[in-house]
């Protein structure tokens, strides 16, 4: 499938976000893409109220916090799983960010609920990054018409309404590797995913809200080059990888009409 005829809006749930009434711009775009726990945002003056596309994980196809926000919201005791939850929302078009031996499962439970993958799933994508950049990279495949990208900031810190949602993602977060916003290079690394956009956004030329395009330009990796010099080749290290990631876009795009 393809989405050049579409504009397409991929939006996170980034804390700046409470500052913006984005919400009719959001959902002014021809396709909405939502992440994991963006699922569930709670205020359309700020996050819009379409979502024709979810990227997640999948949590195993099982229960998750999702689900559980979603019950602790609407005050249901009744068993869910994160496909009832798609169901609910009435959304058919899915990307599955997963890596590891449970993907096939996912694959059986999303085609029981009739869900459509716009990417082929992918058992072996082994990139050390985030479900919203991997959402990212995937809805590049499909060359959108037009791409604008809000709500990324690259930290653990959320829109607040949402924050009091989701308290059992609030302490998950807490338990995280302190070195997130530090150490390039751990899974999720902040400075990595910003490298990687970054690079995206100047390779691609997508669209960006006002906050990210400032986080994005005053990113430099030289500076990190300087400060972190103990450790052996790391921008070379990031330079591979965002090789490895446009050679794959480029590849897919030659699979997609």
């Amino acid at each position: 499938m393809s989405l050049s005829n579409f504009k397409v809006c991929i939006v996170s749930y980034a804390k700046y976000m409470e500052n913006k009434k984005m919400g009719k711009i959001i959902d002014s775009y021809d396709k909405v893409v939502r992440i994991n726990n963006g699922l569930n945002i709670v205020n359309p003056k700020y996050f819009g109220t379409k979502t024709d596309i979810y990227s997640s994980n999948f949590f195993h196809g099982k229960s998750c916090m999702i689900v559980e926000t979603y019950k602790f919201m609407n005050n249901i005791e009744k068993d869910l799983t994160i496909f009832d939850l798609l169901k609910i929302y009435k959304i058919k078009d899915i990307l599955i960010n997963n890596k590891n031996e449970a993907c096939e499962n996912i694959i059986e439970a999303a085609n029981k609920y009739k869900l459509n993958f716009l990417v082929k799933p992918y058992k072996n994508l082994k990139l050390p990054i985030s479900t919203g950049l991997q959402a990212i990279i995937q809805i590049l495949f499909l060359r959108p018409k037009e791409l604008f990208i809000c709500g990324f900031d690259f930290s653990m810190f959320f829109f607040k309404d949402y924050e009091e949602h989701y308290k059992r993602l609030r302490k998950a977060r807490f338990r995280l590797n302190k070195t997130y916003d530090e150490d390039p290079t751990i899974k999720h690394s902040t400075l990595f995913e910003k490298y990687v956009m970054k690079k995206l956004w100047i390779d691609y030329l997508f669209k960006v809200d006002g906050n990210l395009e400032k986080i994005l330009m005053e990113y430099d990796i030289t500076n990190l080059d300087e400060k972190y010099l103990e450790i052996d080749n790391f921008k070379e290290k990031y330079i591979k990888i965002y090789e490895d990631i446009k050679n794959l876009i480029e590849n897919e795009r030659k699979n997609i009409l």
